[in-house]
């Protein structure tokens, strides 16, 4: 049986004759010049010029067909590539979009790896605000409250590359606070700049906090029922 698909080079196919010796006699068997198969040379042998002029006429078909670079693929390649295509088909992808992913998400591994952790980059951003201090664009406390949130943020996250941080892993970190709502927008709203000002960096390219949205939905119920108070304790409430 004649395998059709086989590997090539750019060499010109044609049936040229062999002069084989054995056990000493002389024979005239017949090969295809510039025939590869598997990488290697092919030493396929035909007794007849017709016989090895009906491979070439198939050989010369499929080339005009697929063309050189995909007839260079070695069998198993063809054969895998085949069983991948079948594995896909449900999903309407092709190899190219599959590879086209699998390099993408190398590349952003290979970027994570090398990125420095949040905590390197949190030094960096509370340098900025201390310039912002010394300058008169920040007050005193507002820096305090910055370094005490930035010291829980680098507890949770600074051992992290910066640009593995996710969206859950903040929404995660905003529902554990065991503050109040208000401080819990504080904190998002610290991580949202944070975040931003890394994009302005190039640390990463997207922001993780931005999605998130409003934190109406972590708010926490009071432990305490809701109260009616006297005059005079609303007197003495408002003083």
């Amino acid at each position: 049986m004649i395998r059709i698909m086989s590997d090539w080079r750019t060499g010109e196919l044609k049936v040229v004759s062999r002069t084989i010796r054995a056990k000493g006699r002389t024979y005239e068997r017949f090969t295809i010049s510039g025939h590869y198969e598997a990488g290697k040379r092919s030493q396929r042998l035909f007794k007849s010029r017709k016989e090895a002029e009906s491979l070439l006429t198939l050989l010369k078909r499929e080339r005009h067909h697929h063309g050189l670079k995909a007839t260079e693929m070695p069998m198993r390649l063809r054969v895998e590539a085949h069983e991948c295509l079948r594995r896909l088909e449900p999903y309407g992808t092709s190899l190219t979009q599959v590879t086209d992913w699998f390099i993408a998400k190398k590349r952003e591994e290979a970027r994570i790896r090398k990125s420095e952790n949040v905590g390197h980059y949190l030094d960096q951003f509370c340098h900025l605000k201390e310039t912002r201090l010394r300058s008169g664009e920040l007050s005193p406390e507002t820096l305090r409250n910055i370094r005490s949130r930035t010291k829980t943020i680098r507890a949770a996250f600074g051992e992290l590359p910066i640009r593995s941080v996710t969206r859950g892993q903040i929404l995660s970190f905003l529902e554990n606070l065991t503050f109040g709502p208000q401080t819990r927008s504080h904190y998002r709203a610290l991580l949202f700049e944070f975040f931003n000002y890394a994009m302005q960096k190039e640390w990463v390219e997207v922001n993780p906090v931005a999605a998130l949205g409003r934190l109406r939905d972590l708010a926490k119920p009071r432990d305490r029922e809701i109260g009616i108070l006297t005059v005079v304790e609303a007197r003495e409430l408002l003083e």
